[in-house]
């Protein structure tokens, strides 16, 4: 019985000793996930504070590059524009109305 007792001792300590190691590692994983959880919560945070800043910037450089090519008149500067082309002719009164218009070629390079 004695040697019996001895080996399930033997066995118990050597469970203890592997639960301690395990514990022991399963302690510095957790150092490691919780270090690695505080340094995503930093970027997340530096990444969502930055994003808007980003976003604008990209509607900004788009805006000035395609903006003047799709830049509208509105109803008022189109009246404008419609009265001094009225006023225009009137002015000249129909004189251009007269001459024959010159052919011009479309594409040519001078």
């Amino acid at each position: 019985m004695t040697i019996l007792s001895e080996t399930v001792k033997t066995s118990l300590d050597g469970v203890r000793k592997s639960l301690k190691g395990f514990e022991k590692g399963v302690e510095e994983f957790e150092k490691k996930v919780l270090r690695s959880l505080a340094s995503s919560t930093t970027w997340w945070t530096k990444v969502r504070s930055e994003l808007p800043g980003q976003i604008k910037d990209a509607f900004a450089k788009i805006s000035t590059r395609v903006g003047s090519p799709i830049a509208f008149a509105t109803k008022e500067e189109l009246r404008e524009v419609i009265a001094r082309i009225e006023e225009f002719e009137a002015r000249f009164d129909g004189s251009f109305r007269d001459t024959p218009a010159r052919k011009t070629r479309v594409g040519a390079k001078a």
